[in-house]
C-alpha cells in the first residue's frame, strides 16, 4: 500500500521587534544665535524699567502671544543665556544682573563687551570649549570644527548647527576679526583693551565739562 506524502507544515515567521521611535538627541547649546534673546532681554529694560515684568503684558508690549513656539523658545533661549529669569510658563519674566548689564547703556563699553562675551561664549559650556582651542589662531574651517564638535559628544544632528552658532557669536561680541588678510579668534583682553573703560569714560567727561564750562566764560566776556 503506497504510503501517503506528508504535508509539511510551514515554519513559522520570525519576529521582528517592533522599531521604536529614535529619541531626539538633546541638545547642549541655545538654540539661537546671542543677538536675538539680547534683543528680547533689552526689550524687557526698556518696558519694565529693569524690574520683573509679567510674562503676558511683556508680550502684549511685543505684539506676540505669549503661547506662541516662537515667544517660548525666545523665554528658553535667553534664560539658556543668563539673561533672565522665568521659565515659559512663569507668571513674570526679570534680567538677571548680567543680563541688565549686557543691555543698559550707562554700563560703560568695556564691562559690557565683558559680560556679553561671558554670556555668549564663556557661559555656554560648548562654546567655551570651543574658544579655548582656537584662540590665538586662524578660524579653523567649518569641517575642523565640526570634528572638534563631534569629539565632545555633540550628536550628528546638532553639531553644524553649533558650529555656525558659535561663528555668529564670537562675531558678534567682536571676539572674531580679520588680520593681515585671515579671520582670527582674539583672546578678550586685547579686544577689550580697545574700548573705554568707566574710568577713562568718566575722565572724557570731565574735560568735556570743563571745556564747556570755558567756553561760556569767554562767551560771556565778549558778550560784556
Amino acid at each position: 500500500m503506497a504510503k501517503r506524502d506528508r504535508k509539511a507544515t510551514p515554519a513559522p515567521a520570525p519576529k521582528v521587534a517592533p522599531q521604536l521611535p529614535r529619541r531626539q538627541a538633546q541638545r547642549s547649546f541655545p538654540a539661537s544665535t546671542f543677538e536675538e534673546p539680547l534683543e528680547f532681554a533689552r526689550s524687557i529694560f526698556r518696558i519694565g524699567g529693569g524690574q520683573p515684568i509679567r510674562r503676558l503684558t511683556l508680550f502684549d508690549q511685543l505684539g506676540k502671544s505669549p503661547e506662541s513656539s516662537g515667544s517660548r523658545q525666545l523665554i528658553t533661549n535667553a534664560s539658556k543665556y543668563g539673561l533672565t529669569r522665568g521659565h515659559t510658563g512663569a507668571e513674570n519674566i526679570e534680567l538677571t544682573l548680567e543680563g541688565r548689564k549686557a543691555v543698559d547703556e550707562q554700563v560703560s563699553a568695556r564691562e559690557q563687551a565683558r559680560t556679553r562675551i561671558a554670556l555668549a561664549i564663556e557661559g555656554i559650556e560648548l562654546f567655551k570649549t570651543l574658544y579655548d582651542k582656537t584662540v590665538n589662531n586662524k578660524l579653523p574651517s567649518k569641517a575642523v570644527l565640526f570634528d572638534t564638535v563631534r569629539s565632545i559628544d555633540v550628536s550628528a544632528d546638532h553639531a553644524a548647527e553649533a558650529v555656525d552658532t558659535f561663528i555668529v557669536n564670537l562675531s558678534f561680541v567682536g571676539l572674531l576679526k580679520t588680520l593681515s588678510g585671515a579671520e582670527r579668534v582674539l583672546p578678550i583682553d586685547m579686544h577689550l583693551d580697545q574700548l573705554p573703560s568707566a574710568t577713562r569714560l568718566r575722565a572724557r567727561h570731565k574735560v568735556t565739562a570743563l571745556l564747556s564750562y570755558k567756553i561760556c566764560n569767554v562767551h560771556s566776556d565778549l558778550v560784556k
